[in-house]
């Protein structure tokens, strides 16, 4: 089970150890910088293009090729073969 403890003032109030706390603090301006994001105009062109919303209709073109009949081989010769030394396999 998860508990809190009750709200209390950090240090106790006591304003001197506040303060060098508040001293030690790291500036995070170099992380909320606006020029490190992108535009909503960027970032929306990168999403219509990943989700296909970008692509525009094209012409669709058929093309009929005519193909030749295959020939169908014989193959029971070797098809036989495969058969008869599975069964000599089973016969020893």
């Amino acid at each position: 089970k998860s508990e809190f403890d009750s709200a209390s003032e950090l240090f106790d109030g006591d304003d001197e150890r506040l303060e060098e706390l508040w001293n030690k603090e790291y500036s995070l301006t170099a992380f909320t910088d606006p020029s490190n994001f992108k535009s909503y105009d960027e970032l929306k062109a990168k999403f219509n293009q990943v989700v296909g919303a970008d692509i525009r209709s094209t012409e669709t073109v058929t093309e009929t090729v005519e193909s030749e009949p295959a020939v169908r081989e014989d193959s029971t010769g070797e098809e036989t073969d495969a058969l008869d030394y599975f069964e000599r396999l089973a016969k020893e």
